[in-house]
């Protein structure tokens, strides 16, 4: 009865301990849910202000900006230029543009006077030399004493380039007064594009007059975020940012509303987050959209992963305490095999030593000491070359670090010296210890003294030598014996006496 009652009270507060546990994941769940578009919206905010941030680096404040600035400043043949004291398009002007527009990967770069009629122009298409832009924001804004990024399409190209736009002042400061305009045409899609095409979702670059000049949607192209009236395409054809390309027909509508925090396009709800940024354009301010499908922020299956999250750490929970007392049984067993093999090592008559990554001995075994004669306080923390007696080649050394840098072990003989000074030839083992990571940190050397055998063999091979030696004594005394006999007989035989010996081959 005291063993059914104690299981009954431990059912009971496991069910009880189960239900608390499925309230509060319910509970998790619940605000993952609430919590996920506010996270996803922020974490999208903040792309768009770092991808702002990027694209102000590379235009308004990047290097281009800065060498208009300096020329603008700095250089008496842009001056003098803006100034007309020097015929249009003056060649030794052109051939500094020229420099100017190749650091920078410029396809053209021109100087506008204070009329705003452009009196030098170096290209890769063609001069526009003469033409009026005192109306163009870039023109107007550098004749205010401010630079510029001016977003455009090209009307010779039908390309999107940036106008990066300085004054050129008739002095060296930026108070002197402003007496022209130095301007770089710089190619703008590949700048955009590395920005923008890693953004999550679809991204839009909305121009002030609310058309899209670059989106990662094609479809999405120079669509007007809302229905164009005929006197805002009028003024918008009178801008002249898209060059040729809307005079004949007015842009398509985008299928949603930039200025919601969502919409449904085909179906599917659709977030839309957005941020404004300033590029000195006096057409007002940018617009840099994303547009996500919110339904992936939290799928069914993220709902279903939970519930089933949850089952499961119920589940979980209520084994703990099974797996926390087996695991300290196992544990347990483990210590008992850890003491089984230190003791094994302890007192193995192989020398055992292991050692850092850098060599440093951190642990050596009784047969390590009785063998060298160092004590564990004078080997560890020392390195293996204690031992080094110089008569191990040194081919050795570098077979060993060889097979050690490429995680193998390696075998081979050492000739140490003890701390007494004698000599002793060891057969060494050593392999690298690995982590879970495949890093290597620790080595594991084996030695086993040999100098006893290799004595031995030494004291045998003596001996062969000295049978061998013996072996070839009694073959050449043999040899001249005969020769000797045969040499009588032929004496013999010339006197006429019979030959003495008699001679077997």
């Amino acid at each position: 009865m005291r063993r059914s009652s104690a299981l009954r009270r431990l059912l009971i507060c496991t069910v009880v301990t189960l239900t608390v546990a499925a309230a509060l994941l319910l509970l998790i769940l619940y605000d993952f849910i609430g919590s996920a578009y506010e996270r996803e919206r922020a974490r999208t905010t903040q792309s768009l202000r770092d991808v702002i941030a990027r694209l102000h680096s590379d235009t308004m404040h990047g290097e281009a900006m800065g060498a208009a600035l300096l020329m603008g400043l700095n250089e008496p043949l842009i001056k003098d230029m803006a100034l007309e004291k020097l015929p249009r398009d003056d060649h030794d002007t052109l051939i500094r543009l020229v420099a100017a527009k190749r650091l920078f990967g410029a396809d053209g770069i021109f100087i506008v006077n204070a009329a705003g009629i452009i009196v030098a122009h170096e290209s890769d298409i063609k001069r526009s030399t003469g033409m009026d832009v005192s109306q163009r924001s870039y023109v107007k804004q550098a004749m205010a004493n401010r630079t510029s990024v001016y977003p455009g399409i090209s009307i010779s190209t039908n390309d999107k380039v940036f106008y990066i736009a300085a004054p050129i002042h008739e002095g060296q400061t930026i108070n002197t007064p402003v007496i022209g305009t130095l301007t770089m045409r710089i190619p703008a899609d590949p700048i955009i594009i590395r920005h923008i095409e890693n953004m999550p979702g679809n991204a839009l670059l909305v121009c002030p007059e609310g058309i899209v000049f670059a989106s990662t949607h094609h479809d999405w192209l120079f669509r007007s975020s809302k229905p164009m009236t005929k006197k805002h395409m009028d003024e918008v054809r009178k801008e002249k940012r898209f060059g040729t390309l809307l005079d004949h027909n007015p842009p398509m509508t985008l299928p949603f509303n930039i200025e919601d925090t969502s919409s449904v396009i085909g179906g599917k709800r659709y977030a839309i987050t957005r941020e404004f940024f300033d590029w000195n354009d006096l057409g007002g301010l940018w617009q840099l959209v994303v547009i996500q499908d919110s339904t992936k922020w939290v799928s069914k299956l993220d709902i279903a992963i939970i519930i089933v999250v949850a089952v499961i750490g119920s589940m979980i929970f209520g084994l703990l305490l099974y797996i926390i007392l087996r695991q300290r049984w196992h544990k347990t067993q483990d210590n008992i095999r850890i003491k089984k093999l230190s003791s094994a090592i302890e007192s193995s008559p192989i020398m055992v030593a292991i050692t850092s990554v850098d060599s440093v001995i951190e642990y050596v075994n009784e047969a390590f000491v009785q063998t060298t004669g160092y004590s564990m306080a004078e080997a560890i923390g020392n390195k293996p070359r204690l031992l080094k007696s110089g008569l191990t080649p040194e081919d050795t050394y570098r077979g060993l670090w060889e097979a050690l840098r490429q995680g193998h072990s390696w075998k081979g003989e050492f000739v140490n010296r003890r701390k007494d000074g004698s000599l002793f030839t060891v057969v060494s083992t050593i392999t690298p210890l690995m982590d879970e990571g495949g890093m290597v940190v620790n080595y594991v050397c084996l030695q086993e003294d040999i100098t006893e055998r290799k004595n031995m063999l030494t004291e045998l091979h003596q001996h062969v030598k000295e049978l061998e030696l013996f072996n070839r004594l009694a073959v050449d005394r043999e040899e001249r014996m005969i020769q000797l006999k045969r040499e009588i007989n032929d004496l013999h035989e010339r006197i006429g006496i019979p030959a003495k010996y008699k001679i077997v081959s």
